[in-house]
C-alpha cells in the first residue's frame, strides 16, 4: 500500500475545491442571467359616483400580461379597506367580460355595483389577479347618503369558506375510504 505525503494530499484537496468552485461559480452565473417571465399588470378604472342614490358603480379592468407565460384569470378579486380606520370591508369578484380574451395578452374585466352596497366614506380597493398576483389599488369616495350592504362585501368571502370546507370534507372521506379498504384487504 501506498501512503501519500501531506503535500499530495493537500494539492488534490486544492483541485478538488477549486473545480467545486468553478462550478458553483458557472450556476450562480447562469442562474442570475436568466429571468422570470414578465409579471402581468392590472389597469383599474372605477366611474365616479353621481349624487343619485340609485347610481351604481363601474368597474373596468383591463389584463395585460404575455399570455404564453401567463394564464388570465376567470375573475379579478377586488378587497375592500376602509382609509381612516384601515379595516377590510371584504371583497367581491370581477368577472371576464367574454369567455376569450380581445387578445392572447389582454383581458377585460367588467362588473357594476350599486352605490347602496358601500356605506358612506373614503375606501382603498385594491384589485388582484389571483393567479400571478398583480394588483392595483384605487381610492373612492362613497357620498354621505349611501347607508351600506356589509353583506355584499361578505357574500364572496362565503363561498371561499364553502370551497375550503368542501376540500377538508373530500380529504376526510378519502381517508376514511381508504382505511376502510385497508381493513377489508
Amino acid at each position: 500500500m501506498a501512503f501519500f505525503t501531506g503535500s499530495e494530499v493537500r494539492g488534490r484537496l486544492l483541485r478538488i475545491i477549486a473545480s467545486a468552485g468553478l462550478i458553483l461559480h458557472f450556476f450562480s452565473t447562469v442562474c442570475t442571467v436568466s429571468t422570470l417571465p414578465v409579471q402581468p399588470s392590472l389597469l383599474f378604472e372605477i366611474s365616479n359616483p353621481s349624487s343619485d342614490q340609485n347610481a351604481t358603480l363601474t368597474f373596468l379592468i383591463t389584463w395585460n400580461g404575455y399570455g404564453s407565460f401567463n394564464k388570465p384569470p376567470e375573475q379579478i378579486i377586488v378587497d375592500v379597506f376602509s382609509v381612516p380606520d384601515g379595516s377590510r370591508l371584504g371583497s367581491f369578484p370581477i368577472p371576464k367580460i367574454e369567455d376569450v380574451c380581445m387578445s392572447e395578452n389582454t383581458c377585460m374585466y367588467y362588473t357594476s355595483i350599486e352605490v347602496a352596497a358601500f356605506p358612506s366614506g373614503t375606501f382603498i380597493l385594491i384589485a388582484e389577479d389571483p393567479l400571478s398576483g398583480a394588483n392595483n389599488r384605487q381610492m373612492i369616495s362613497i357620498p354621505l347618503y349611501s347607508k351600506g350592504n356589509i353583506q355584499f362585501f361578505r357574500r364572496f368571502e362565503h363561498k371561499q369558506i364553502f370551497s375550503v370546507i368542501s376540500v377538508i370534507l373530500g380529504v376526510f372521506l378519502v381517508f376514511f375510504l381508504a382505511i376502510l379498504v385497508r381493513e377489508k384487504i
